[in-house]
């Protein structure tokens, strides 16, 4: 939920608890009660755009990748390699996956 609030605001979750982060996610998002149903992950993602991904890719760099740290992510990482050309990484993993 981490990366994906990053889309709206800078947020640092402080639990990966629903119920606890249901507030911030309404305050967001509009979304009331949210629990984590399907019609409402639904309606999360369908308020993601290339606008606001764009801001999520820029906040989500900014966070901390080491899991000791309250709200660190290492999900940067990995749209770093996402918005690349290089197909590089890929190859690796897939070597890796054959071995």
């Amino acid at each position: 939920m981490q990366s994906i609030i990053e889309h709206w605001d800078d947020v640092v979750l402080t639990s990966h608890k629903k119920k606890k982060n249901a507030p911030i996610i309404f305050a967001l998002t509009g979304i009331e009660g949210y629990k984590g149903r399907a019609d409402q992950r639904q309606e999360l993602f369908s308020r993601i755009t290339k606008e606001n991904y764009q801001e999520m890719r820029e906040r989500i760099k900014k966070l901390p990748s080491d899991d000791t740290i309250e709200g660190s992510t290492n999900f940067g990482r990995f749209i770093e390699y996402f918005s690349t050309d290089d197909n590089e990484w890929i190859q690796r993993i897939n070597e890796a996956l054959e071995e």
